[in-house]
């Protein structure tokens, strides 16, 4: 059944046919110890999830037109558009690589990579048409609410701490 689904991307098939599953549920558990391997995994799983079935692009659009819409609301209209099996906010690749970022020893060499991806999504900005003004970014949006936000000030905690020890 790899061969059947190779049309749709030789990564997304070895995905599906390694889990067992249609759906893109992460080949990462919790807490990783090969930091090389979870970086390459998250790497292709934002790649596969978010990023070539324009979903991320999507996402961001509906956070920029819904002034007071939930992440989950706003990523379930999404997926429903660009026909993405629906999952839950919290394994969008933004929170996977602060989490990451968060598990990494402070001395391993990947780290300012992890913290790349992370700003690489924290400070993307709406996408617009041409001749609208930009509007800034959305990096806020998905640190807010009392769990988001003491989640954001643990990160903010551990990049002043990586910011120190690289100095």
């Amino acid at each position: 059944n790899l061969a059947t689904s190779k049309s749709s991307g030789s990564i997304s098939s070895f995905l599906n046919w390694a889990t067992g599953t249609g759906n893109t549920s992460s080949l990462l558990g919790g807490s990783v110890q090969s930091i090389w391997l979870a970086y390459l995994v998250l790497s292709i799983e934002q790649q596969e999830r978010e990023l070539k079935t324009g979903l991320w692009q999507e996402f961001r659009r509906e956070l920029a037109h819904q002034n007071k819409t939930s992440l989950d609301a706003a990523l379930k209209r999404a997926c429903a558009t660009r026909k993405v099996p629906p999952f839950s906010a919290n394994s969008l690749a933004i929170y996977r690589w602060s989490q990451q970022a968060l598990d990494t020893p402070m001395n391993h060499p990947i780290l300012p990579l992890l913290w790349q991806n992370f700003f690489t999504l924290f400070l993307s900005r709406i996408p617009t048409r041409p001749g609208v003004p930009d509007r800034g970014g959305l990096g806020d949006k998905f640190f807010e609410g009392m769990i988001n936000l003491s989640y954001l000030k643990r990160v903010k905690k551990r990049l002043h701490d990586t910011t120190e020890y690289f100095q």
